[in-house]
């Protein structure tokens, strides 16, 4: 299955419905990971509050994503984006995006996303991160089914 990734609208524009105040979480938390956090990864927050990349392998790994809004790197923090109408969009040739389609977390690919959902096995989750629309990605993320 291909992954794609989320990626900076080139020329954004101000909508009244973007990203606010009441769709981040904050306090900011720590890229301890050793590597750069890429702009438009999902993550989540481990045991420890760091930032991890986030993949739909298991409750805690799928569990409280949300997407950081530039590159974080390690040693630095970054608050999370988690709902509400964004200023990105897909990457170019993303492979079989169309206009409202959903997207999921992966589970073969850290931080990244997929028009389809994992297969199903123990101990994966199933998380919709979002759709997409023509020029931009609408994230509401939800963690739909748990297996065991």
């Amino acid at each position: 299955m291909s992954t794609i990734r989320l990626i900076p609208k080139p020329n954004p524009i101000v909508i009244t419905a973007q990203l606010g105040a009441s769709s981040v979480i904050t306090p900011a938390f720590l890229n301890n990971t050793g590597n750069t956090i890429n702009e438009g990864a999902f993550v989540y927050v481990d045991d420890s509050e760091e930032l991890q990349l986030a993949v739909a392998t298991s409750e805690l790994t799928g569990a409280g994503v949300g997407f950081v809004a530039a590159d974080v790197p390690h040693g630095a923090s970054a608050s999370l984006k988690v709902s509400g109408l964004s200023q990105y969009q897909l990457e170019d040739g993303a492979p079989g995006a169309s206009p409202g389609d959903l997207l999921f977390l992966s589970a073969t690919d850290p931080g990244k996303l997929s028009t389809s959902p994992p297969e199903v096995a123990a101990g994966r989750v199933v998380v919709q991160v979002g759709s997409h629309m023509s020029d931009q990605v609408l994230i509401n993320i939800r963690i739909m089914t748990a297996y065991t």
